[in-house]
């Protein structure tokens, strides 16, 4: 594994952000009052607004610390995902930056929306630009 984070020691590297509409952003804890009832990992996990729902026309990112996968050859994303997010209005999506100028190499999940049942597991390979 190249890189992994369980959310246990904090928010390290991770960035956080947003287009500075009131009412959503990512926070690093333990889930309560909506969504899932415990994180997928021991305790934390980020998500948005971890007490409450979303606010209207949010627009709130997440980023990973920078992955230098030059010598990966191939690589996988593994995350957990719990969504519940309002279908057909609002959605997730998942792409990869390139580190030096944040343009975009790859869009990995689209589309995200619709509520989960619980934590799901989701793996994809990523493309070699990445």
């Amino acid at each position: 594994m190249i890189f992994g984070d369980d959310f246990e020691g904090g928010q390290g590297e991770w960035g956080v952000g947003s287009d500075g509409q009131a009412g959503t952003v990512w926070e690093l804890g333990t889930p309560s009052v909506v969504g899932p009832a415990s994180a997928a990992s021991p305790v934390n996990c980020f998500g948005t607004n971890l007490a409450a729902n979303y606010g209207l026309d949010a627009d709130v990112w997440l980023r990973s610390p920078a992955i230098d996968l030059t010598a990966a050859g191939a690589a996988t994303l593994s995350y957990a995902q719990f969504r519940d997010i309002e279908q057909g209005f609002d959605f997730g999506m998942v792409r990869v930056l390139d580190a030096a100028d944040d343009s975009e190499l790859a869009v990995i999940e689209a589309i995200i929306d619709d509520v989960s049942a619980g934590w799901e597991k989701v793996s994809k390979a990523l493309p070699a630009e990445a």
